[in-house]
């Protein structure tokens, strides 16, 4: 076994020895009832690591034929977080759907608002009447008017008006020139639609579940947006440690080639297998370029995700992994985990925002079909001077009256009403029947990541035999071409078998990260690694 080699292998052990172990718990966002100020303030904490290494023994990732950074910048999963958190323009976009949900409630509290009116007119006429003397043929007539609307949070309302108005006439009988003032109190109260606190505050209640859902509606687009970012980051790792194994492998080739030449030059091996290890270095090669065009793909697509100002995506390079893979596997729990998930995921809460929304709208929709019915009662001075509006307001108990009456009104057939219900109820049952879809859909996913996380650990096991058996496999294979017994070919072979052994390893570990970041998004938690406790160590 040549001395690189080891120096490879013995890096991939230190590097599961020196792993951290266990998943912190730490508090997620939960499906209660939502907190619209705690979201635009959501700072999540770097993550610092002790481990500051490129993997021992194995060679950086070519260098970009474009400009790169002169200095390396070192990336942890906290650092990649934070970037994607702060830079994602889905996010700036939720958190003003946000703020458009507080104006639309603040909107509908307004219905509580009192409303003060006022009109001025001023009328003139100039017209033949039936009786001159009284009626006057030139008449002109000023009027004015203050009001004040008050809402009395069930549906009553009181009104308040005080208007005012002077008169003048040519009529050769009665006043030329006269004032009235009036005060008019009138109260309406619903008798049957529209009656009650439930149904006036029935638009509150709406816009502020249409709020929770918009903040809801931000905790999802935070999740994805930390889960995408953090599946970057591992698809990355990944591609630069195939680079390092392709490099490794282009190594190995170039070794052998040097041995067949050694053995062809002493007259042990003929040109043959120079020809063979050329062959081998070729196609090794190849594995490279491959190789590096998908690490350049996966850097590019991490910075798509981090969106950092010193990280454009026309710079490729100068980027080193700070967060290494987590070889630990823990117990899983699947009953615990599933009514986690069912209490914690936000799709669960839009439901129920969703279906209470429904239920508001088809009780509204039921209330519309009743006949309307409405109690009014009046109350009211006034009183007429030729002395002016002020003599008149002064004297305005002279005139008295009170009224008491119902208004009622129904649409003929009340058609538009009857289908606005049938439309509603039909909407909140189709909302109920996808609720247990969500329900089955839910669990499902927790048990596929569940299932893919406990896999990925048990990959992890059988990549570290095999690493031990293909070393052992080609440290054999190049004695053997050294005692003459086979050719370059079993030795590049086996090599190749080496490098496949390792791209193996690096992915077990690396979907052995995905797996937790699935499985924490499917219990609706916001981080891979630090979103739920998934129980005891192995």
């Amino acid at each position: 076994m040549n001395k690189p080699t080891k120096l490879f292998l013995w890096s991939s052990t230190c590097l599961v020895t020196w792993l951290s172990t266990g998943c912190q718990s730490s508090k997620a966002l939960t499906a209660s009832q939502p907190v619209p100020a705690l979201i635009p303030a959501i700072k999540l904490p770097a993550q610092t690591s002790s481990i500051n290494l490129e993997p021992q023994g194995v060679a950086p990732a070519p260098s970009p034929t474009a400009s790169a950074p002169t200095a390396s910048v070192e990336l942890d999963l906290g650092s990649v977080r934070a970037s994607a958190l702060e830079n994602n323009l889905n996010i700036q976009v939720e958190l003003l759907s946000i703020d458009s949900a507080k104006a639309t409630l603040e909107e509908a509290r307004a219905i509580s608002d009192p409303t003060l009116s006022a009109t001025l007119n001023q009328r003139e006429s100039n017209q033949p009447a039936a009786q001159e003397e009284i009626q006057g043929r030139q008449n002109t007539n000023t009027s004015a008017s203050v009001g004040l609307n008050m809402p009395l949070g069930s549906g009553d309302s009181l009104d308040v008006r005080l208007p005012w108005a002077r008169a003048s006439t040519d009529a050769t009988f009665g006043p030329q020139e006269f004032a009235s003032a009036q005060l008019n109190v009138t109260y309406r109260s619903p008798l049957t639609r529209g009656r009650g606190v439930k149904n006036f505050e029935r638009g509150i209640r709406i816009a502020q579940t249409e709020l929770d859902l918009a903040v809801l509606s931000t905790r999802l687009s935070i999740t994805n947006t930390l889960a995408n970012a953090e599946r970057a980051y591992w698809t990355w790792y990944a591609a630069g440690q195939a680079v390092a194994v392709a490099k490794e492998r282009v190594r190995l080739a170039e070794d052998q080639i040097a041995r067949a030449k050694r053995r062809v030059r002493a007259g042990a091996s003929a040109e043959l297998e120079v020809l063979r290890a050329k062959s081998g270095l070729s196609s090794a090669q190849e594995a490279l370029l491959n190789a590096d065009v998908n690490h350049r793909s996966a850097e590019r697509a991490l910075r798509a995700a981090i969106r950092r100002p010193d990280l454009p995506l026309g710079q490729q390079g100068g980027l080193t992994p700070n967060t290494l893979p987590d070889p630990s596997v823990q117990n899983l729990d699947r009953d615990t985990l599933v009514a986690l998930a069912k209490s914690e995921r936000a799709e669960i809460a839009q439901h129920q925002g969703r279906l209470s929304n429904l239920q508001e709208r088809l009780e509204g929709a039921q209330d519309n079909e009743r006949i309307a019915v409405d109690f009014v009662a009046g109350w009211g001075r006034s009183n007429i001077s030729e002395r002016g509006f002020e003599e008149a307001f002064r004297s305005i108990n002279n005139g008295r009256e009170w009224s008491l009456g119902f208004n009622a009104s129904m649409p003929l057939g009340n058609l538009a009403a009857e289908a606005q219900t049938r439309s509603a109820r039909l909407a909140r049952l189709r909302e109920i029947r996808s609720g247990a879809s969500i329900m089955d859909q839910i669990e499902r996913e927790v048990l596929d990541a569940a299932d893919r996380y406990e896999s990925a650990g048990e990959r992890i096991k059988a990549a570290r035999e095999e690493l031990k058996v293909t070393e052992a496999a080609l440290g054999g294979e190049q004695r053997q071409f050294e005692a003459g017994t086979v050719t370059s070919r079993q030795v590049l072979e086996a090599a190749e078998a080496l490098a496949a052994a390792q791209n193996r390893m690096v992915s077990a570990l690396t979907d052995l990260e995905t797996a937790r970041i699935d499985l924490a998004v499917a219990c609706g938690g916001l981080l891979g690694r630090d979103a739920i406790d998934f129980g005891q160590n192995d």
